[in-house]
């Protein structure tokens, strides 16, 4: 099982963050100090005041905390985020399951537990390969389960997770896609092991499924 490694992504969250706490202070400042300044105070002074004081009292401060803000981040990443995400991708299912749908013969060569993305939802089951087919089954009872015969399947290839969170996650696991029927359809599924899933024996296909042999 290929272990998780989602961190923050340290530069990014702390320009951030460093970038709205001095807004926020600049706002703050100058809606605070504008209307204490003598009316006979020149504009030039005004501004020069404000120039210092954004320094000492809103720059300044901002770097640490937005330092305290970026490790605070990260530990919610590591300890939140990254056992929600395994958990997500790891979903529990019911073994038995396939024995429904399987035909008369056909049999289980290696499954995992998975996730299908790309729908709204987001469905939990297991990816399964058989000598015939390769399977989604949902762990819901509510919801058809997809399949692809073994000579429609062109690829069960890795790939990388779709940018999320604006980019301030990084080490996002990969998806596998499963690529069956006409270009450019296919399947992605979310599973804990992406690359042991791309990586499973593709058996011969047996001259009775062979939908394309002539």
């Amino acid at each position: 099982m290929t272990p998780i490694k989602v961190r923050l992504a340290f530069a990014p969250f702390f320009r951030l963050a460093t970038l709205i706490l001095v807004i926020a202070g600049e706002l703050a400042l100058v809606t605070l100090a504008w209307g204490r300044f003598d009316p006979a105070t020149p504009l030039f002074d005004r501004l020069a005041i404000l120039g210092f004081l954004s320094v000492s009292v809103v720059l300044m401060p901002a770097i640490p905390v937005a330092c305290l803000l970026t490790i605070a981040a990260d530990l919610a990443v590591v300890f939140l985020v990254r056992p929600a995400l395994f958990a997500r991708n790891a979903p529990r299912v019911d073994a038995g399951r396939s024995a429904f749908h399987l035909g008369a013969g056909e049999s289980v060569l290696a499954s995992s537990p998975a996730r299908r993305v790309g729908r709204r939802a987001g469905a939990a089951g297991a990816l399964v390969l058989t000598d015939r087919r390769v399977w989604f089954f949902p762990a819901d009872w509510g919801v058809v389960p997809w399949s692809a015969g073994l000579d429609e399947v062109r690829s069960i290839r890795p790939v990388e997770h779709p940018r999320s969170f604006g980019g301030l996650i990084r080490g996002l696991p990969d998806r596998v896609a499963v690529e069956a029927g006409a270009p450019p359809a296919s399947e992605a599924f979310a599973v804990p092991d992406p690359g042991g899933v791309s990586s499973w024996p593709r058996p011969a296909v047996p001259p009775a499924t062979r939908r394309f042999a002539r």
